[in-house]
Parts: structure tokens; sequence; C-alpha cells
């Protein structure tokens, strides 16, 4: 494999029309303010990479307009759609998911497209399937929701392995073909039985397949597991490195799998009568909702550790997103994922929640220990911590290895997104800081 050489988008999201956007297998750095289509470019890769796990119908979703899921640019589905007279609803032509696309063209010549088709390709789609696998996404919301829970709640973080985390590690140890995430779709597929309205029960597979499912959930919780005891050591390693020397209190990160993965026809309910605690079982076909627990514990001086119960209230939000940070970089670690030629790490206004001190030293890490490994893609909507980034960039003389944009909404809404790189003219940013009414600048490249 190699490096993404260019990003097509057509009529995706913010970006009505084409437009082309060219890495030239390059690291990119892009500010964009909220709203200005830079998350539109980041999801795009996104959807592209893990659309080679997903069924066709499943790619095709996002490009149905009628679908709450689709990502059709919104002026092109307006500008398509017309009024039944007779009843005032709305009416789609079937033709709008195809005008609508994301490309990836990579360093080698290999293309994937998704649209209203799915996923096509001019090579095999197991390439792109490797290179979601080596890559990773990682954005604010994401670190967020390893703290967003409130106080009086212990933290669970199933919801975000499900979502965040299960899509990029494989089953069997990292040595099977699938992910995760298709092991536990799957799994939710393939539910042996069904509750039938009188509450009677009807079998959905053959029994065999029944038989085997508990052994299918054993071996999905094994996995879960491995996965977790890999990043226990990782996490807590990598705190200790980085950020240890800025807060100096000698944490000690770790996961539990307190509740696995579970399927059954019956589901407890606990009732209370004349002061005694009594159970009864009614029917019920579900799964049950697992804990990964984030556990946290402070050293004491005579070298013992005392769990923290609730450290959602107890730390401020800078230190509980370099807690999330530690956990989730301990993914990128070489035993996890290996080199692969092309890899990506694309990062979405991933700091945001950090003082300027822990900004330095994650970017410090991005810059000196995965930009070697990884293309690095760096969206963010803060322009101080967009020049802030190329100035580190500048000072480690890596400027010739960074595509470096700018992205501006357009004038109207019709407008696709303005889009400013290091190698346009001084004239042509003139032209194009003054449609993003950005005068003061247009002026000072237009007397360049």
């Amino acid at each position: 494999m190699s490096a993404i050489n260019k990003i097509i988008l057509r009529n995706f999201k913010a970006f009505n029309d084409t437009t082309e956007i060219s890495l030239d297998g390059n690291h990119l750095l892009m500010f964009g303010e909220n709203g200005s289509g830079k998350s539109s470019i980041y999801w795009s890769l996104y959807t592209l990479m893990q659309s080679s796990t997903k069924e066709t119908n499943e790619i095709q979703k996002y490009f149905t307009p009628n679908n709450e899921e689709h990502l059709i640019n919104y002026n092109l589905v307006e500008s398509l759609t017309t009024i039944n007279a007779t009843n005032g609803q709305k009416i789609l032509p079937q033709t709008v998911g195809l005008n609508s696309s994301v490309e990836v063209i990579l360093e080698n010549g290999n293309s994937f497209i998704i649209d209203s088709r799915g996923l096509t390709s001019n090579t095999d789609i197991v390439n792109l399937e490797n290179l979601n696998k080596f890559s990773d996404f990682i954005n604010h919301r994401l670190l967020i929701n390893f703290y967003n829970f409130r106080n009086s709640k212990k933290i669970n973080l199933w919801e975000v392995f499900v979502r965040d985390i299960f899509p990029f590690v494989n089953i069997q140890s990292g040595n099977g073909p699938i992910s995760l995430s298709q092991a536990l779709k799957e799994i939710k597929e393939g539910q042996p039985f069904k509750l039938n309205d009188d509450s009677t029960f009807t079998l959905t597979k053959s029994t065999n397949w029944q038989n085997n499912y508990s052994e299918v959930l054993t071996r999905f919780n094994d996995d879960v597991a491995y996965w977790i005891g890999e990043i226990n050591t990782l996490a807590t390693d990598f705190y200790e490195t980085y950020f240890n020397p800025i807060y100096k209190d000698n944490i000690r990160i770790s996961l539990e799998y307190l509740e696995p993965l579970l399927f059954d026809k019956v589901h407890p309910q606990y009732f209370k009568f004349e002061d005694f605690d009594y159970v009864r079982w009614y029917n019920y076909v579900g799964f049950n909702q697992p804990i990964i627990s984030l556990k946290i514990e402070t050293l004491n001086e005579d070298g013992s550790f005392t769990e923290m119960t609730r450290p959602q209230s107890y730390f401020n939000e800078a230190k509980l997103t370099s807690i999330a940070l530690s956990v989730r970089f301990s993914l990128l670690h070489i035993s996890i994922r290996p080199d692969f030629i092309g890899q990506f790490l694309a990062l979405d206004d991933l700091l945001v929640s950090l003082d300027m001190s822990n900004r330095d030293k994650v970017l410090d890490i991005l810059l000196d220990e995965f930009a070697s490994k990884y293309r690095i893609y760096l969206f963010t909507h803060e322009k101080s911590f967009f020049d802030f980034c190329v100035f580190k960039i500048e000072q480690r003389k890596k400027k010739k290895d960074w595509e470096i944009m700018e992205i501006y909404s357009g004038e109207t809404n019709q407008d696709k997104p303005v889009i400013i790189t290091s190698v346009t003219s001084p004239y042509d940013k003139a032209k194009r800081y003054f449609r993003a009414k950005d005068y003061t600048t247009c002026s000072l490249y237009f007397r360049k």
C-alpha cells in the first residue's frame, strides 16, 4: 500500500459540486472554523475507510436522501427536490445519490469510491481493509465520552469501545480476519431465538447454532478481555512517561471488564415485599449492558494505591483528557498496530480541552513519536493552535512533509468551502480570503 495522494468529494456534507484535496502522500494540517467543512473531510475519510467492513446496503444509506443518516450535500438535495402538488409531500429523484461520492486515490494509483452503488475500486478491496485496520481516527467527542458521566455514576466505557475502538482491533488477539465490530454485529444478528407476543419462544437459527452461541459469546468476550489487558499496561506507561512529569501525581490507570456480554431469554426482576427481598424471572430476549470500568488509583506514601470512586468529580477536564489520551494512544503502540505503509492518524479538534502546556506535550508526541510511523491528518478550529502547529513543524524543519491548509465557508450557502493552501499564489490567496470575508488578510496578500 501507499499513502493518500488525493481526496475527492462530490456533493458530500458541506461540499457541493466537486472538491479535490491534494495530499501528495504528505501529512495534513488544516484550520477551519466551525461549519467551514473541516470536519466533513475528517468524516469523509472515516466513512470511506469503515465502508471496507460494511455490507453494500449499509454504505448505500449514506447516499439515499430519504434516509436519516444520509451524508449528501443539503443544497444538492434541496435543488433536486420537487413538491407533489396534490399532497404537498417532497419528491426526491432516485438519481440524487448518484451525484454524491467520496473518492480516495493512493500514490500507487489505487482508488476507492463510495456512492449510492456501495464501495467500488480499481483494485482489491482487501487493500482498503488493511489501510483501515492499520490507521486510526480520534476526535474530541471520543475523549469527552471517556468521562462524560454524572458525578453519581461509575464510568462505563462499553459504548466508547463499541463505537470508537472495536472497529480498529481484530478478533483472535488481533490475528483474526474481522474486527471486533464485525464480530459483535454478527452476534447481534445471530440471536438464536425470539420472543413472541404470547411470551413463548421461537427458534430463529438451527439447534446447532443455538448450542454453539454461548461459545461464540465466550470467544468474543475473551477477545475483549485480551485487548483490555493489552491496553492496561501501555496506558499506564504512556501516562507515566508523558503526563506524570506535568502533573506529578503518580496515578495508575486500568480497565476492567466487569460484566461481559451475555444473551438470555429470561431476565431477573428484583422487588421487596414485607421487608424481604425477592427475585422473579420473566420472559425476555436480549443482551445485557456490559461494563468496561475505567479504574484510576492514586499512589499513597506507603507505596499502596487507593482507587478513586468518581474520578470525573475529582479531576478537571484537562486531567481527564490526558487520561483518556493515554488509553487511546496506547492502541497506536507497535505491539497492537504494526507498521504498515500509508497508515494514517486522523485527529479532529483533539486537544481543545487541554491547557497550553499539555497541548505542547501532545503535539511533541505527535510530531516526534507518531509522525515517523503515521501520516498525521490534524484538523483544528482554533487559529492560534493552528499557528502554533505551523511553528512547531517549522521548528523541526519538516514543513516540506506537510500540506498546510485553511478552509472557510463560501460567501453563500450555495458556494462550496474555500480552501487556501501554502502553495496558492498571493493573488489567488487574496481572492480566496476575500471570498472568506477575511478582509484584513486579503489586503495583506493583495499588497504582496
